[in-house]
């Protein structure tokens, strides 16, 4: 039998009620934790952490800090002795049987290199059934796994959340491997979920959930740190992932519900420019302005990142 995995609590510096709230639900399960102080980009820059061209320039500040601090994890979690390791973010809420299927599940002698706790296409069922209905279509084009590899227990192919996850030695390593050899693309459950040489696998139905808000992680998304006890309804992950940041030129974030703007806008363009019978010519021209402008802004998000590194970290290291 199993002793229960090593727990490590992602918590930045200045979430101290967070750090409080899951405090008190692990003390309450017996479940003992090391603190990761959360990482910002400064600190994950200064550390020579590998960020890979687009992300460099691109990424939200905080996306890039919320990986280093998951990276951080792994290396002190293969620092020990121990086999596995339970990996949470300071948002991470629990259910009742937490404890005891986690130990099922490792009683149960299942090869993995890692295993989701929450979310995953189970989101959905937590959060409502318009949201499951928008994870089925995401799941669809991305192919969501959903072999059954014993009861409770599937394979996954991509990963939604990393907010709670079980990982064993080898997958630390993979997962470290994998980084230092491509560097962080996006999101750290994004990047997880297409890695090829990884094991991977879900509990469902889950038995960790992440609150949902505007303000909800103050590790990925630039939250402002307070612990939000608001009923969640069905439109509250929409709502979220409205305001979850995408790119970042300089220190202005251009959110989700910034883009939707852009793409519906761009389509009335098209519409009324059809109606009015543009001449090709006319679309060439267009078409040749939003490639210049594109490789503008792509020059321009570079310069002013590094001026906001400068102004922020100290120093501009790329």
């Amino acid at each position: 039998m199993y002793m229960f995995p090593k727990v490590y609590v992602i918590n930045m510096d200045k979430s101290t009620e967070r750090l409080k709230k899951i405090g008190s639900s692990l003390d309450a399960m017996g479940v003992p934790f090391e603190r990761i102080s959360g990482s910002d980009e400064c600190r994950a820059r200064a550390s020579g952490f590998p960020i890979n061209a687009y992300c460099s320039t691109s990424c939200p500040s905080a996306v890039i800090g919320c990986a280093h601090s998951h990276v951080r994890a792994w290396q002190a979690f293969l620092d020990t002795d121990e086999e596995y390791a339970i990996i949470l973010e300071d948002d991470a809420t629990f259910t009742d049987d937490f404890v005891s299927r986690i130990q099922d599940v490792l009683n149960s002698g299942v090869d993995f290199d890692l295993i989701q706790l929450g979310c995953s296409e189970d989101c959905g069922k937590i959060h409502g059934k318009p949201f499951s209905l928008l994870l089925k279509l995401v799941s669809f084009f991305v192919g969501q796994g959903k072999e059954k590899v014993q009861d409770g227990l599937y394979n996954l192919d991509t990963m939604f959340g990393a907010h709670a996850y079980l990982v064993s030695k080898r997958g630390a390593k993979r997962l470290l491997k994998n980084l230092e050899r491509s560097g962080i693309s996006w999101h750290i459950d994004v990047h997880i979920g297409i890695m090829k040489n990884l094991k991977k696998l879900a509990i469902i139905p889950s038995i960790s959930n992440q609150r949902l808000s505007v303000h909800s992680s103050t590790i990925a998304s630039n939250g402002n740190g307070n612990v939000s006890d608001e009923k969640e309804t069905w439109f509250t992950p929409f709502i979220w992932l409205l305001h979850e940041p995408q790119v970042q030129f300089g220190k202005t974030l251009i959110r989700l519900k910034h883009i939707i703007i852009a793409v519906v806008a761009f389509c009335i363009a098209t519409i009324i420019a059809k109606k009015k019978k543009v001449t090709k010519r006319f679309l060439v021209w267009l078409l040749g302005v939003c490639t210049a402008s594109s490789v503008a802004c792509v020059t321009a998000a570079r310069y002013h990142r590094r001026k906001h590194l400068e102004s922020v970290c100290g120093h501009a290291k790329f």
